[in-house]
């Protein structure tokens, strides 16, 4: 009697524990993975590529570096690394800057972006005014991309 007190008893099927968490898993996994299975969906997306005289139009265009250098006194707007107006950091600066932003706009028309290089000295409210009149509703040059003068 105290043989069969300690003595383990053998079970027929003994894989049945585990067979139970392994279906309570999939009972939780399979809605899931059927539910996003469900929601997504394949899109298409339509594009209109450029001809072949539209694609030789803009790549002159589209190739051409606009940048600005942001100084704490000055701003010099550069075209193909050319030096082509320098405006001075003061009062009143943010409608000199959208007028010739503007002309150079209406001899670029399909310039999209333009480099705005910041002086570290320069504060963070003239940064953002900058951008701002560079972007202008996205009408001008709604791609500004911002990088620091290296030391």
């Amino acid at each position: 009697m105290i043989k069969s007190r300690f003595r383990k008893d053998v079970k027929k099927g003994g894989f049945l524990p585990i067979l139970i968490p392994v279906m309570n898993l999939f009972l939780l996994i399979l809605p899931l993975v059927i539910q996003n299975a469900y929601l997504q969906k394949l899109t298409t997306l339509e594009l209109q590529l450029p001809t072949l005289s539209e694609a030789s139009n803009t790549t002159s265009e589209s190739s051409r570096k606009l940048l600005l250098d942001l100084k704490q006194t000055s701003l010099t707007l550069y075209l193909d690394d050319k030096p082509v107006d320098d405006i001075t950091t003061s009062q009143g600066f943010e409608t000199k800057l959208l007028n010739r932003l503007v002309e150079i706009k209406k001899t670029l028309p399909s310039k999209r972006d333009i480099l705005l290089k910041v002086d570290p000295q320069v504060k963070y409210e003239q940064v953002v005014l900058v951008i701002d009149q560079c972007k202008k509703e996205n009408k001008l040059f709604p791609e500004v991309v911002y990088f620091d003068e290296e030391r």
